[in-house]
């Protein structure tokens, strides 16, 4: 009990541990949040959807021809989608008995858990990030060369390949300047969280050797 005693007063006096476990509690909270709410799929969806209708349409009036093709590309998509995300929450229940942070032995650890967990959450985050920006950069240039096809009522520079070419070079290069900053600030925060776990180690090793002594 003086352990535990101690390492929480540790907690409580290091403003550089109490700094870490404010953000990262104010981190968790926000997580579950967010968590509630699938932002990635609804975005998936916004484009998926004006997708579909407009394969439907465009094959009912050319008949079924390549234009099939992204069709069965969004069938894929969807089902890899799944497969990667449908266990998405990490294995560690931080509300599980026996880990409430009042009666844990190990104050230090119980927090080092907390980033891990945070960490597994941000992993989880940056595949859902990188399939939102493969589906737009795979997918919106067909909705705009179909579009092109239905109100202009012809083919983009009277050449299919080079209609897509020129969809995908414009629109992947849009995209991806879209992208750019959420990717640049998930790494920001996996940085982050990496720092604190070494910051938390390196006072628990440093606390322990302490008490050795």
């Amino acid at each position: 009990m003086n352990m535990v005693k101690a390492t929480k007063e540790l907690l409580n006096e290091s403003i550089v541990l109490r700094s870490i476990k404010e953000n990262v509690d104010n981190r968790i909270s926000h997580s579950r949040e967010e968590n509630s709410s699938d932002k990635e799929l609804t975005l998936i969806l916004i484009l998926a959807l004006p997708l579909l209708i407009t394969l439907i349409y465009i094959n009912i009036q050319f008949g079924l021809t390549w234009r099939l093709i992204p069709a069965v590309g969004l069938f894929v998509f969807f089902l890899v989608y799944y497969n990667l995300i449908k266990d998405d929450s990490p294995d560690l229940q931080l509300t599980s008995p026996g880990l409430h942070e009042d009666d844990n032995p190990k104050p230090l650890k119980f927090l080092e858990m907390k980033v891990n967990y945070l960490l597994s959450l941000s992993g989880q985050q940056k595949i859902k990030l990188d399939l939102l920006h493969a589906f737009y950069i795979l997918f919106f240039p067909f909705l705009t060369y179909f579009l092109y096809e239905i109100i202009i009522k012809s083919t983009p520079f009277d050449n299919i390949i080079i209609g897509l070419l020129v969809a995908f070079l414009i629109c992947g290069v849009a995209w991806h300047f879209f992208f750019k900053n959420d990717f640049k600030a998930l790494g920001y925060s996996q940085n982050q969280l990496r720092d604190y776990k070494k910051l938390i180690h390196q006072h628990y090793i440093s606390y322990s050797s302490s008490e050795e002594e």
